[in-house]
């Protein structure tokens, strides 16, 4: 360093090293002591680099608390899903849980603080479109309007009043309750679940981090995956036992009724956010084996087997969807086609697979017309008087 002791010597000044003393000339002792300071700056900032580095680094091995996502003002069709103190708790938890357990539900979390946030939009969604299913699924002409009518009603209400009463399909198997589903989330704008009745209620609700395989439910995992405030979930065949401990309609009872769905709980991340606005639509062969509670909070409809008529144009619909999609043009004969209609013996699950074995085997053998392998018709026993 520069002594600041006047010298003998006009011009030089006394420089001290870490373990000599020179006389130097002003000038030059001045550029010496100006790069030790550059060189003393470049190395506390080479520090802090490396320092942050290794935060960032440690960040992405395990999964800490992310940045706080810097929330734009909510738009006329959002909601609030998850309150600003719910998201709090959300990372209080995430950040005490062992990294192995995270990493079950750390896409969740990423999204939910860094993608998706607090709210999220209820859809806009014109009836017409909903009736317009009819053309399809003419044998769901009651829910359908019914639908269209509760829809209509909605426009008219404030956004976080949305909710869409649960509705319960009873019918045949193979009459098109689950792809009137399908149909309806495409038709709606809104994501589409499918799940069976015998599934444990923790598919829904999530596990306590502390079970083995713990994981989010299929709530807050729709909810994180998408801006939608009202995803469709389908329960299928809820007059199945389930044989679990924990029945899914034992969630399902909370879910159905709106005011505990405000209040929903996810077991994994030990969260409520609000599930009042999901779209519920379930299906069973028979109303017996559906608990009481659970029927008094839906609307239920009897769902009729499809006529001849409407047999005939899903078997054309399906062969135009084929063609179209593999750009083959392979015909079939109007008379065929009568004929699989006709055989109300058969659901349309087997008439789908009937159909598109058909267009296999054209393809296979070079035809450009399908000729259906139908199932010999089931015999009626003779009784005698």
């Amino acid at each position: 360093m520069v002594n600041k002791d006047s010298t003998s010597t006009p011009g030089y000044t006394l420089y001290r090293g870490d373990r000599l003393r020179l006389l130097l000339p002003i000038a030059t002792a001045a550029e010496i002591e100006a790069q030790a300071e550059a060189k003393a700056d470049a190395a506390e900032l080479s520090a802090a680099a490396e320092k942050a580095a290794a935060a960032t680094q440690k960040a992405k091995l395990t999964p800490g608390i992310p940045p706080k996502k810097i929330i734009s003002a909510p738009g006329s069709r959002d909601v609030e899903i998850f309150s600003e103190s719910a998201m709090e708790s959300l990372r209080t938890e995430v950040d005490s849980m062992e990294s192995s357990t995270m990493r079950a539900g750390e896409r969740v979390y990423s999204s939910l603080m860094n993608d998706r946030g607090r709210y999220h939009t209820i859809p806009v969604i014109n009836p017409c479109d909903v009736l317009s299913l009819a053309v399809e699924f003419e044998n769901m002409a009651e829910p359908i309007k019914y639908l269209a009518g509760e829809i209509e009603l909605m426009a008219h209400l404030p956004p976080q009043d949305f909710h869409i009463t649960p509705m319960l399909f009873l019918g045949d198997p193979g009459i098109g309750k689950t792809a009137f589903a399908s149909a309806l989330a495409k038709v709606l704008g809104v994501p589409y679940s499918k799940l069976k009745g015998s599934e444990p209620s923790f598919s829904l609700t999530g596990s306590h981090s502390s079970w083995n395989r713990a994981a989010p439910g299929l709530l807050i995992k729709q909810i994180a995956s998408h801006d939608c405030a009202a995803p469709l979930f389908l329960v299928d065949e809820m007059d199945k036992p389930s044989g679990e401990h924990y029945p899914i309609a034992n969630a399902l009872l909370d879910l159905l009724e709106p005011e505990n769905a405000r209040n929903f709980k996810d077991e994994f991340f030990q969260i409520h956010f609000d599930t009042s606005h999901a779209i519920w639509i379930m299906t069973a062969n028979t109303i017996e084996g559906v608990a009481a509670p659970l029927l008094s909070r839906m609307r239920i409809f009897d769902i009729p087997t499809p006529g001849v008529d409407q047999r005939k144009r899903i078997i054309e619909a399906d062969f135009k969807k084929l063609r179209n999609r593999t750009g083959i043009k392979v015909r079939t004969n109007p008379n065929d086609v009568m004929m699989l209609a006709e055989r109300v013996d058969l659901d349309l699950r087997k008439v789908t697979r009937i159909v598109r074995d058909s267009f296999i085997t054209a393809l296979g053998h070079g035809k450009l017309i399908a000729r259906f392998d139908c199932p010999s018709a089931a015999k009626h026993s003779m009784g005698f008087i």
